[in-house]
Parts: C-alpha cells; sequence; structure tokens
C-alpha cells in the first residue's frame, strides 16, 4: 500500500511520477499494489498507471463524498482565521490549528483505517511523515504489529520543513525505514536522532539505444524545468 495524501489526481507532480512508476513495477513483479489518497477532484492519476494497480480515492470511498458542506464550512472557517490572524495562522505567538487540515485529518485516518482493514497490506510505503503518522495511528488502535510503514523523503529533509513538528519527527523514528535521495541526507536525518535511514535514489527511466537521440551533429540546448527554490529543486 503506498500511501500520498497530498494532490494525486491529474497533477504532475514529482512524487507522483515516481510512486505511478514504482506501483507499474511492483505489479510487473507479481505484487497487488493499492495507491491510496483522498483527493476532492474526481478522476485519475496523471501518470499512467498500469490496470492491475488499485487506486483508490478515499473522497469518495469509504463514506461519503468529502468534499461536501461540511469541508467547504471548514474552508470558509479556516480563510476567516487567516483574514483575522494573518498567513501564520497565530494568535500572541501561538499557533491556531487550521480546522480544515484537522477535518481533513480525521477522515482520512477514518477511511484509511476502513481501507486498510480491506487491503490487508503487507507494507505501507508513505511519501510524507505526515501519511506515516495517520498509518501508525490507524494500525496502534488495530494493534496490528506486524505491517511495517517505510517513509519516502522526496527532498531536503531539513530545509523544506519535511519534519517541522515533533509529532511528523516520532512518526519517522517509529518507521521501519526512512528513504531519502542523497547519501547527504542520511546524516541529516541521524542528527534529528532517526537511525532508522537508507538512501536510495529516484528512479531513471531506461531506454534502449535505438531511442536516444544522435546530437553528434547539432548543437546542445541544455532545458531544466522546475521551480525556482534552492532547497529543495537545488538548481
Amino acid at each position: 500500500m503506498i500511501i500520498d495524501e497530498n494532490k494525486v489526481v491529474n497533477f504532475a507532480g514529482g512524487v507522483e511520477n515516481v510512486i505511478s512508476a514504482m506501483a507499474n513495477e511492483f505489479v510487473g513483479r507479481g505484487d497487488h499494489v493499492s495507491i491510496i489518497c483522498m483527493d476532492v477532484e474526481k478522476g485519475l492519476p496523471l501518470f499512467p498507471l498500469d490496470s492491475r494497480v488499485r487506486f483508490v480515492n478515499l473522497a469518495f470511498s469509504y463514506g461519503k463524498p468529502f468534499n461536501d458542506m461540511v469541508w467547504f464550512l471548514k474552508k470558509v472557517e479556516k480563510e476567516s482565521l487567516r483574514a483575522v490572524l494573518g498567513r501564520k495562522m497565530s494568535f500572541f505567538g501561538r499557533s491556531v490549528e487550521d480546522p480544515k487540515r484537522k477535518y481533513f485529518l480525521e477522515q482520512f485516518i477514518k477511511r484509511l483505517d476502513a481501507c486498510i482493514q480491506d487491503d490487508k497490506p503487507d507494507v505501507i510505503l508513505s511519501v510524507s511523515p505526515e501519511g506515516a503518522r495517520m498509518a501508525h495511528w490507524v494500525l496502534e488502535e488495530r494493534q496490528i504489529n506486524d505491517i511495517p510503514v517505510i517513509a519516502m523523503c522526496h527532498t531536503d529533509p531539513i530545509h523544506s520543513g519535511e519534519v517541522e513538528s515533533a509529532e511528523r519527527l516520532e512518526a519517522w523514528k517509529r518507521c521501519a525505514r526512512v528513504q531519502v535521495l542523497l547519501p547527504p541526507f542520511v546524516s541529516m536525518v541521524r542528527d534529528m536522532g532517526v537511525d532508522n535511514v537508507i538512501q536510495i535514489p529516484n528512479y531513471v527511466k531506461q531506454v534502449s539505444d535505438d531511442q536516444i537521440a544522435d546530437l553528434s551533429q547539432c548543437h546542445r540546448r541544455i532545458v531544466s524545468v522546475g521551480r525556482i527554490d534552492g532547497a529543495s529543486k537545488r538548481q
């Protein structure tokens, strides 16, 4: 089971590209794979998925559609608080809980619980510490001790704010493994007190020789596509 609690439907994100390719590779090797998200948009991931991959959008399964009147009211409540307290949602230096995010997490955990009972996965992979935290919560409530949770970190673990809270850091510590992309990230995560870390780089799609362009007779033009973000994109 692969958990991506972020935007997935029709979304051209790097993480979503990776998990789609990973799911396709796993089913090609004979495994059963589910990708779990909760996206208020109906549809499928942008990146091609093997028909054998089970794609579950919790917004429209294991309960009434998530984008109902309650969700709308929570969005209004959040924007009202931001108008009064500012973008940082703080009052005299103390953070105010985001009602929209709170409702989202509550619903995600409730529906994820039902989904785990259906799928009975052998391994849970999460693209973030938040997803790992929700998986831990469900497994602990159900007193399930034999399903390892693995957290993937597809960005700079420090400068991206990936583990900006004690709860997220604790979720990483409880994982069977935390996977990072680059060798220097291993020591960064260990310095946070997380020992169960391993480095695995992003995949590179392999192509045959006859698909490689012959650039010997032309000028080279190098293009980098991505947002300007030194911390995570590292231009």
